[in-house]
């Protein structure tokens, strides 16, 4: 193949894949399997390299690229990045409608728009002349911290906005983690000894603060967007009101949530939000409330911003789901370090949509704080509806047959000598299985290897025999 063939085939390929990634990641609306993506993109890799005269910076190849960096660089925001204020009732919804009538005329009719509000790392993506040239954290609302080299990874962001670009276009929206990604995330972290993600929230952070991109990545993080802070002046005129700013978000290119509504009165909006409660169970992405926006955006500066937050905008959050059940064991499992970490087994009881029977309880400095027993009643909910965790225990319900529990001085699996030793500050300890050839870290090792490397043909039977 000459240059001039090259060139041509490897245009081709980068607007065939731009297509396949915007209607997998964005619409959800695959049109090919995952072999026939990666197929293409090995393709394209493949004449890059043979031909580096025609390389890009925006190619689909570079989403992952760029060296490990040694730290985070801070960046100002052009426009602060404001938190909302939380409601927690449709009394003080209704309560934050009646301050908002105050400020307005009386004969103002108030159109609301309402969205989920998803559990995940809020952040900025700069776009000039149509390309991904900046993406940085919420950090402190003035400054947060460049992590462009990471939001690359994110396959739903459009390293090109598709259709007439502004000059300028600042979009914000929430990098999310889908709840069968952090309970995988989760699996490894266990076998691996480390502390377990409390929710979709922090994975994401997490995921996103790694300062090597090829780590984020791993992590299949996606995005959402919900708002345009800065657009070209003669853009951002046509857009009076905020679902307009949706709209054209989506014809940018931008993954937006479909779950939203347009209120003509406070009303329609807590139909919506009793609507999503009923629904948010079986979301794939963690969420705990509706954002509820002023659709009108001549309104917005009439009704400017008290503190850190616009008064045209609230948020509604919904409680934890709770439930109770009562311990009847407290066990061990063995890591991949040889780390000993305890957990409840429960009654089985339905939490937030699905049955719990099992929980971690991380180490014996958690059972000592809650002074949990084996026959305790306790209080059980998932933690940003995903892990589920122990976070009160019932005395008044004891009966007097309740059992502490003590961690075993010998291993579980291979009966060696278990070691308490110090972890981090003085205060902290975990138990450690002696046995450098215990069976169980064997095999916590292996796991992590087939999981490491995606060996999906390799499962949980199959480790058991080595």
């Amino acid at each position: 193949m000459n240059p001039s063939e090259a060139n041509k085939r490897i245009l081709k390929l980068r607007d065939q894949i731009e297509e396949l990634r915007y209607r997998y990641h964005v619409l959800d609306d695959p049109k090919v399997t995952d072999d026939v993506y990666d197929s293409l993109s090995r393709e394209l890799k493949e004449l890059e390299e043979e031909f580096p005269q025609f390389r890009d910076p925006l190619s689909p190849t570079n989403r992952v690229a760029g060296k490990p960096l040694d730290k985070f660089v801070k960046v100002a925001h052009a426009l602060p990045m404001l938190s909302l204020n939380d409601v927690f009732s449709k009394e003080e919804l209704r309560a934050w409608e009646t301050r908002l009538k105050k400020l307005l005329p009386a004969s103002t009719q108030l159109e609301y728009f309402a969205e989920l509000k998803l559990d995940g790392l809020a952040v900025s993506l700069i776009y000039e002349n149509g390309m991904l040239v900046r993406g940085a954290t919420r950090g402190d609302g003035k400054v947060g911290e460049d992590i462009t080299q990471n939001l690359k990874t994110i396959r739903s962001i459009p390293l090109k906005l598709r259709g007439k670009a502004p000059r300028l276009l600042e979009v914000r929206g929430e990098a999310i983690m889908r709840k069968e990604i952090l309970v995988n995330l989760n699996k490894q972290q266990e076998k691996l000894g480390k502390p377990l993600f409390a929710n979709t929230r922090n994975a994401a952070a997490g995921s996103l603060r790694q300062l090597d991109p090829t780590l984020a990545a791993a992590r299949k993080l996606d995005f959402s967007a919900y708002d345009i802070a800065q657009i070209d002046q003669d853009i951002s005129g046509k857009l009076k009101k905020h679902s307009d700013e949706h709209q054209l978000l989506r014809d940018f290119g931008f993954r937006v949530d479909s779950h939203e509504v347009i209120g003509k009165d406070l009303s329609s909006v807590e139909t919506f939000i009793d609507k999503i409660e009923k629904l948010r169970p079986n979301f794939p992405y963690g969420t705990d409330g509706v954002v509820i926006s002023v659709n009108n955006n001549d309104y917005h500066q009439r009704l400017g911003v008290i503190g850190k937050a616009p008064r045209y905008m609230a948020a509604y959050k919904y409680p934890a789901e709770k439930a109770t059940t009562r311990v009847l064991d407290i066990r061990v499992n063995v890591g991949r370090t040889g780390v000993l970490t305890p957990f409840a087994v429960f009654e089985p009881t339905l939490v937030a949509g699905s049955t719990i029977s099992k929980a971690t309880l991380h180490n014996m400095d958690q059972i000592e704080r809650l002074s949990v027993k084996i026959g305790d009643t306790v209080v059980i909910q998932k933690a940003g509806d995903v892990i589920p965790e122990v976070v009160e225990v019932l005395p008044k319900l004891r009966t007097g047959k309740e059992k502490s529990f003590q961690m075993p001085k010998r291993c579980p699996v291979c009966d060696s000598s278990v070691e308490r030793r110090q972890v981090g500050s003085k205060e902290s300890a975990a138990y450690y299985c002696t046995n450098p050839n215990c069976p169980a870290k064997n095999q916590r090792a292996m796991e992590h290897f087939v999981n490491a490397f995606e060996i999906y043909t390799v499962g949980p039977k199959i480790i058991t025999r080595f």
